[in-house]
């Protein structure tokens, strides 16, 4: 885990983050959860204290297949 403050993750991290957080979605978790679960993710895997929004708004954007 590389610590940093500014906001920011990888895009290695955002891209494992979105799969974990996509499985979680697959079994069920309500959409009225998907920020703070999505933000906590990216905080357990980075250590950051705050989250960029468009971070978090890419993560639980659903799919355009």
């Amino acid at each position: 885990m590389i610590e940093r403050n500014d906001g920011s993750i990888s895009a290695f991290e955002c891209s494992v983050v979105r799969a974990a957080f996509r499985s979680m979605v697959d079994a069920g978790l309500p959409e009225c959860q998907w920020a703070s679960v999505a933000e906590s993710l990216v905080e357990d895997m980075t250590g950051q204290v705050s989250v960029d929004r468009e971070i978090l708004d890419h993560i639980i954007s659903k799919p355009r297949w």
